[in-house]
């Protein structure tokens, strides 16, 4: 019996699908999915009532919770290959700002060597948040967003110290986002912290410990064919408070 050349496509794709690696890296793609459909209906949970931010601003507990302002410079491309470029010469020591004038997409900051200008970690989405993280030097991405790939570096912090004579309603939308933030982080960190106690996790850090490492920034792509291009593994968020909460709890179980 001979097959027809959809046929052998088929049965070609079939055996391609029940390949060790082939389900090996599907399966690490499915739980990257899932993980990120986790984190959203986290977020959607977390809530911060009218009355928290308003006893926050009433009391000015600013230290405790501080609007912070931050200021990037960022390369925005549509091309990976660009961001394998920016990486590259970023770990050789050039000023990101000399590559935003060329590379950045953001034809409106080009000029200014993609430097944002201070704002608060409570607006530009994924960039505020992570920036809010971020110490000054530091770089951050590739960042997927949808007008393409985002590399930055916060070049500088600081506390808006304006907010403490603006009114309520000035700052509602800002507080309660930045009050958000905050809550989600401790949630997300206990959560974890949570998971690794009942499942029962061991961190071996002398054998961390001995592990050298050498800084380097790096992007690794797949390429799918036909021009289209992914990471070659999913991105993973930065939440590592978990460690210190799940170190407190389990000294205390024992």
């Amino acid at each position: 019996m001979s097959l027809s050349f959809g046929e052998t496509s088929f049965t070609f794709l079939l055996s391609i699908n029940n390949s060790p690696e082939v389900k090996k890296y599907i399966e690490m793609w499915k739980d990257s999915y899932l993980s990120k459909m986790v984190m959203v209906d986290m977020f959607d949970s977390i809530k911060v009532s009218e009355e928290e931010a308003y006893s926050v601003y009433e009391q000015n507990d600013w230290k405790e919770t501080p609007l912070e302002l931050v200021n990037i410079a960022e390369v925005l491309t549509d091309s990976l290959d660009v961001i394998e470029i920016i990486l590259k010469e970023l770990s050789a020591g050039k000023d990101i700002r000399d590559l935003a004038r060329q590379y950045t997409k953001r034809d409106s900051l080009k000029d200014r060597g993609g430097e944002f200008g201070y704002f608060p970690v409570t607006k530009h989405g994924e960039i505020g948040k992570a920036a809010f993280k971020m110490e000054t030097g530091d770089v951050y991405g590739p960042l997927k967003l949808e007008e393409g790939y985002s590399v930055f570096q916060l070049i500088g912090k600081k506390t808006d110290t304006t907010n403490y004579s603006k009114s309520y309603e000035e700052i509602r939308e800002e507080l309660i986002t930045h009050l958000t933030l905050i809550k989600f982080e401790k949630y997300v960190n206990e959560y974890n912290a949570k998971l690794a106690h009942k499942y029962g996790v061991e961190i071996y850090e002398d054998v961390l410990n001995e592990i050298e490492n050498t800084y380097l920034n790096l992007v690794v792509v797949r390429y799918m064919g036909f021009g289209g291009e992914i990471f070659a593994v999913p991105y993973t968020e930065q939440f590592s408070g978990w460690y210190d909460i799940w170190l407190k709890s389990k000294d205390l179980a024992q």
